[in-house]
């Protein structure tokens, strides 16, 4: 059972209290009206090279970094984690961090893959949940804080996909930089650097890279190939920003059932169905040039295999080649993966000349 986190004799929340979540289907704004500091928690790249105890080295390299990265204590002291069941890896996640490691207090979140009315129904019901363990005061005291809490980041995300959207000039490796930065601090509001103050993005064909869990070094090796990402769909870019229905929430509606919905109407992972996945690509093909796509996959992760025939599909179909990638998340730009990216380069160069 884990504890709960408010103090009631003070009648506010704890301040500052860190907590770590790995999956951008945690909302976010819960973890910040209760008084924490919501951290995403991103192994560094070398972790993911150990097997940490527990773990089958036929599973998804991303879950054992992330045990690897507790074990070691890269993120430091945190008071609470956060894992959502988006996928198998994580729920052995939660299991084999609960086995390795006492403390901090583990927290599952239960997420479901479905976007509907039921579906917005049922995850509403966990978010109470999570609210009540976290000690979020009930009644009009917790409505006011969480209200706060969403249109704060709702002006956060509205300004980052300025920021960091498709049209940025600015590379994806910065505009990642940049994205990390406002989630360490919610609070303050980012603003627009001057042009001369970061890197451009190649000038070269644009791309759409997708998967589920895409490493900084994949993104870095794209763009010394002269590639511009036109769209990073991956957790770790800008697919945290498409949220569903940025509107600010009405005085009558119930918070977390509007926020239950945003969140599964948000950008579609591969984990989510297929149906909403395939239909929100052919939306940004219509909308966002590229040339090309690029479908990035951590060895063993099933959603990932059955998503890309069919996003592949969807591309072809539009007269985008597409190339798969696969490889771990500790070691993920290979000599043999940048050959592959540099012929798909080449490939989108010469049709980009003509």
């Amino acid at each position: 059972m884990i504890p709960s986190f408010y103090d009631g004799s003070s009648g506010v929340p704890a301040p500052r209290k860190r907590a770590g979540y790995f999956c951008t289907y945690t909302p976010v704004e819960i973890l910040a009206a209760a008084g924490f500091a919501p951290l995403r928690l991103e192994p560094p790249q070398a972790a993911g090279d150990e097997l940490p105890p527990y773990l089958a080295a036929n599973l998804c390299s991303f879950a054992r970094a992330c045990l690897t990265g507790g074990v070691r204590g890269v993120w430091g002291k945190l008071d609470l984690i956060v894992v959502a069941g988006s996928c198998t890896a994580m729920v052995h996640l939660y299991s084999a961090w609960r086995a390795t490691l006492p403390s901090p207090p583990v927290y599952f979140l239960d997420v479901p893959r479905r976007s509907g009315e039921e579906a917005a129904t049922f995850f509403a019901a966990q978010l109470r949940r999570l609210a009540s363990v976290l000690g979020l005061p009930s009644g009009s005291a917790g409505e006011v804080l969480l209200r706060e809490a969403v249109e704060r980041y709702v002006r956060q995300r509205i300004l980052l996909r300025e920021l960091c959207g498709p049209l940025s000039c600015a590379g994806a490796v910065y505009r990642r930089a940049v994205l990390r930065a406002a989630e360490r601090a919610p609070a303050e509001l980012p603003t627009a650097p001057p042009n001369e103050c970061y890197p451009p993005a190649p000038a070269g064909p644009a791309i759409f890279l997708t998967g589920c869990v895409v490493p900084d070094d994949i993104v870095s090796l794209v763009e010394e190939c002269g590639l511009r990402v036109a769209m990073d769909d991956s957790c770790a870019g800008s697919r945290p920003l498409q949220v569903g229905d940025e509107a600010a929430p009405s005085g009558e509606e119930d918070l977390f059932f509007n926020l239950a919905r945003r969140y599964l109407n948000r950008a579609p992972c591969p984990r989510m169905t297929l149906e909403s996945r395939l239909a929100y690509l052919r939306s940004i093909i219509k909308s966002i040039p590229c040339a090309g796509m690029i479908y990035f996959a951590l060895k063993f992760c099933d959603f990932a295999m059955h998503d890309f025939p069919q996003v592949r599909a969807v591309f072809e179909e539009a007269g985008l080649p597409a190339i798969f990638l696969q490889g771990e998340y500790g070691d993920a730009a290979t000599g043999q993966m940048r050959t592959r990216v540099e012929a798909f380069a080449e490939l989108l160069h010469r049709g980009w000349r003509s």
